[in-house]
């Protein structure tokens, strides 16, 4: 079995907007990913956020993959408008924080401990101050991947 356990150290990091950052720990399975995704309100402070390093790695990692950084609104994801998955179900874990998550215009209130379905084909977006475990079947790629405006 390749990539058995993981540790965070060699976790993948994807910048996906200047306020969501994700730790991708790839089993090297196309059926199912996990990653540790965190969204940032830019009104806390700056100790609260991640260094600076780490946001250039990240910004590195995402322009390798075609992923281009946009503007931060509010400790929102995406910044604006809907992200949806063409062909892959996500589930999602709150591990800290609280905010909301709209699905289909539906708003639900969600805080540490909350899980979520995003099925394939639903317009989502996250916003608040928290920190998500999102797990993929199949595994995510950016190419299934769309945001609208």
């Amino acid at each position: 079995m390749k990539n058995a356990v993981i540790n965070k150290k060699n976790a993948k990091v994807f910048k996906n907007s200047q306020r969501c950052i994700a730790y991708e720990y790839s089993h090297d399975d196309k059926d199912i990913n996990i990653a540790d995704v965190e969204i940032k309100n830019p009104n806390r402070s700056r100790a609260a956020g991640y260094s600076l390093s780490l946001e250039l790695v990240a910004k590195a990692a995402a322009e390798q993959r075609g992923i281009n950084p946009v503007r931060a609104i509010k400790g929102r994801y995406p910044d604006f408008g809907t992200a949806m998955n063409k062909e892959v179900k996500e589930i999602i874990f709150v591990t800290k924080g609280s905010g909301k998550l709209v699905i289909d215009k539906k708003i639900y209130r969600i805080k540490e401990g909350t899980t979520a379905l995003l099925l394939p084909q639903q317009e989502y977006y996250f916003k608040g101050n928290l920190n998500i475990i999102a797990s993929c079947s199949p595994a995510w790629t950016a190419q299934q991947h769309k945001r609208t405006p």
